[in-house]
């Protein structure tokens, strides 16, 4: 896809639309990343760059670089999809990393409205290419969600929004105040959960970090993930293809985090995520379901973990992408993320995926 250009008198926006495009600004990324609002690992050039090595066959990148005066000063990573929304084909404009990654945004020196807004401009200007846009997971109170909204409703695009949570622990307390607050309930299942685990052998947490994290370590979280709930990492090639090539370059921005919980040497559980800035984002979770459910070893290696938090003097345990019950046992802090999609008010099936997604496929669930 040719590299087009769209100017104002002092913001520039260039879409890179090639893999060697997105290699060759990896330090100018790395660079404006360190200095961005939202540090997140999911919008660094590692993670994105093992994603699109991975999973970016039948997609087109979509990058779009604002400059000033040649200086880089925001990165909208997009790219763009065929994919089916009510039965019908439609050419999709979304976040880079997805469905995988678990927060998205841009890259704005100084939260700058005035880049957000040009980067819209120019989306809007090339609104040929695409029937849907999608902003996955942007922070709600970010500059670049404030800025959507106002933009496209002036430009009346049909528009929906989804609020979503994303729990977190800070550790700015010490572990015994913490644990101490938690209810009654939740620390007497835990002390049940850790006796009937001793029955069973001796329990051991192992952590490893940055260097220590290695494929034999992933090894044994897929033997563990061949027995869970959710077996994807011990079945598929590319999620494994995948992992490898995190490992291979997310060492440079981040340090990888494996957590993994053994009952009589055998590896049981395991968590897994990212370091960085003193905080964990808490990516991946599994355990081996054999094991009785009077043992709960998911939450005996969640308090190994928030104790280690606790102990190496992290700011905050961030669990990611998703509202499940468990997570609200730690009395956690909530952050509203939202995933915003706007349509094109001029294309009828466009219209038509708007009007399914709004009322049709609400009610057939409600009837359901």
């Amino acid at each position: 896809m040719k590299k087009e250009t769209l100017k104002d008198p002092e913001i520039t926006i260039s879409r890179l639309s090639t893999s060697a495009e997105f290699a060759e600004i990896k330090d100018a990324w790395t660079h404006l990343f360190l200095q961005n609002h939202n540090q997140s690992v999911f919008l660094s050039w590692e993670w994105l760059s093992a994603w699109w090595e991975i999973y970016g066959e039948e997609k087109d990148l979509w990058i779009l670089i604002a400059q000033d005066s040649n200086t880089i000063v925001g990165i909208a990573p997009l790219v763009l999809t065929v994919q089916k929304r009510a039965g019908i084909k439609l050419r999709v404009l979304q976040t880079m990393g997805m469905p995988l990654v678990d927060v998205g945004g841009f890259l704005i020196t100084n939260e700058s409205k005035k880049i957000t807004l040009s980067f819209l401009a120019y989306i809007n200007q090339h609104k040929n290419f695409w029937d849907i846009l999608e902003f996955n997971e942007f922070v709600e109170d970010g500059v670049e969600t404030a800025t959507q909204g106002s933009f496209f409703a002036e430009k009346k695009y049909p528009v929906l929004k989804q609020s979503t949570k994303h729990y977190y622990i800070p550790t700015h307390e010490d572990w015994l105040s913490y644990y101490d607050n938690l209810s009654k309930k939740f620390r007497k299942n835990l002390r049940r959960s850790l006796r009937n685990a001793d029955k069973l052998g001796k329990v051991k947490f192992k952590a490893y970090t940055g260097h220590d994290v290695n494929w034999d370590v992933f090894e044994k979280i897929i033997e563990i993930n061949r027995h869970a709930h959710y077996p994807r990492l011990a079945h598929s090639q590319s999620e494994q293809k995948f992992h490898q090539e995190l490992l291979k370059n997310i060492a440079h921005t981040a340090r990888f985090s494996v957590y993994l919980l053994f009952i009589d040497e055998k590896p049981a559980a395991y968590e897994y995520g990212f370091y960085h800035n003193g905080r964990f984002e808490d990516w991946r979770a599994g355990f081996d379901t054999r094991y009785d459910t009077t043992v709960s070893i998911g939450k005996l290696l969640s308090l190994k973990i928030t104790e280690h938090a606790f102990g190496q003097g992290y700011k905050e345990i961030d669990f990611m992408r998703g509202d499940e019950d468990y997570k609200k046992d730690w009395k956690p802090l909530s952050r509203a993320h939202v995933n915003t999609r706007i349509f094109q008010p001029r294309k009828f099936k466009s219209l038509l995926a708007f009007y399914w997604l709004r009322s049709i496929k609400p009610l057939i669930r409600k009837k359901n």
